[in-house]
């Protein structure tokens, strides 16, 4: 019988846990755990709430790696993800035949949500691994959305994958562990085809019928917050800059319908299973830790900015939340009050800005105008903005 185990790794995830717990249980998943790391927030008390009610939701530790000197922590996903690998081989009492690796923002989809992950695994050879293409989210106006009966995203050809546990693993990839016979086949039957120039890609995209949906975005808010979660590879900065933005409105998607009935369906297990215990209300708990690390990282952009700001206009790309351009503006409002009334400097400052913001490179521009307006190449940047944001 076909039980395929799903392993994450968390850090402050509880506004997420429940959702995407509750999402994989109705995908049929016969059992999950979930890894806890750097963990500041409910998450324990959330997953323990849920495990009285589904006693194959279980909860670790990954917090032994910081104590290892060197670069240990940098491995910090691998470590764990080796560990659950190598408790499940000794110790695999509850006959898993299948593993499979996600992150909280991770949701392996069907587009019939009906169909149960083990009868899908059914219909594929037993020996090989599945890969599934990932659908990057686009952001939603409200944080904390739930999944609506369309999904839309851009296209992405990276993979995430699940294995059969006697395959044997040799190493641990976040993606597409590397197996000894390293046979894997995507969604619709076609083998993976690797792309040579990027590890764990695709050559191309498949969404038929199954795929991974990476809301790795959700909205402008939580995406501000979760900057603030830091990058254990640069501890001394408080906001990822290994981020890119958000997308803009002129970026391609794509809309994958999911089975209406299945969907209907979905949704009433999902409001019956927020109403067990305290689930709810846990839940919401972690809701507020997402909105309170949103102000702190508005905090935390003031102070990096004089030092970081060419890095932090590309992290802070398209987010168009008045708190955060508040603090741009004053912050620019400063460098030109600097410059005074030299000309170039305000110019090339409103340039640089474009990366970030089309209306606040305008705004900008706009003040070196005034201080020369007849300058051909800011009336030309202006006549270009006010295209753009028409």
């Amino acid at each position: 019988m076909t039980k395929v185990k799903l392993i994450a790794i968390a850090k402050d995830e509880s506004a997420y846990l429940a959702d995407w717990i509750f999402h994989h249980l109705h995908s049929g998943f016969a059992e999950i755990e979930v890894i806890l790391n750097r963990t500041t927030d409910n998450s324990i008390e959330l997953i323990e709430e849920i495990s009285k009610f589904y006693p194959n939701i279980k909860w670790s530790r990954s917090d032994f790696v910081d104590w290892v000197p060197g670069s240990a922590h940098t491995k910090m996903q691998q470590l764990a993800y080796a560990l659950a690998y190598q408790n499940l081989i000794d110790n695999n009492i509850d006959g898993i035949t299948h593993v499979m690796y996600l992150d909280i923002d991770e949701y392996w989809v069907h587009q019939d949500l009906s169909t149960c992950i083990n009868m899908f695994v059914d219909t594929f050879p037993k020996d090989v691994g599945l890969s599934f293409s990932w659908l990057n989210d686009v952001p939603s106006v409200k944080p904390f959305e739930n999944i609506a009966n369309t999904i839309s995203g851009t296209e992405s050809r990276l993979v995430k994958s699940l294995f059969p546990l006697n395959a044997g693993l040799r190493v641990v990839r976040a993606h597409q562990p590397l197996l000894k016979n390293h046979k894997f086949i995507m969604a619709n039957g076609d083998s993976f085809v690797e792309n040579p120039a990027l590890n764990e890609h695709s050559v191309n995209c498949c969404y038929q019928p199954a795929f991974i949906y990476h809301r790795f975005l959700r909205s402008p808010i939580e995406y501000v917050s979760s900057l603030y979660r830091g990058d254990p590879k640069a501890r001394d900065i408080p906001l990822k800059g290994n981020r890119s933005g958000l997308p803009d409105s002129s970026v391609e998607t794509i809309d994958i319908s999911l089975e209406s009935n299945s969907f209907k369906q979905y949704v009433s297990n999902r409001n019956d299973f927020f109403k067990l215990g305290r689930i709810k209300g846990l839940a919401e708990n972690g809701e507020d830790f997402v909105i309170n690390r949103y102000r702190e990282a508005i905090e935390a952009l003031k102070k990096v900015l004089p030092d970081s700001h060419d890095k932090m206009l590309s992290v802070f790309k398209n987010v168009s939340l008045p708190d955060i351009e508040r603090v741009f503006s004053q912050y620019h409002d400063s460098l030109i009050s600097e410059y005074g009334k030299s000309v170039e400097p305000i110019r090339d400052l409103a340039i640089k800005v474009e990366s970030y913001s089309i209306a606040e490179a305008r705004r900008i521009m706009l003040k070196a105008l005034a201080l020369r307006p007849e300058g051909p190449r800011i009336n030309a940047k202006i006549n270009e903005y006010n295209q753009k944001i028409d």
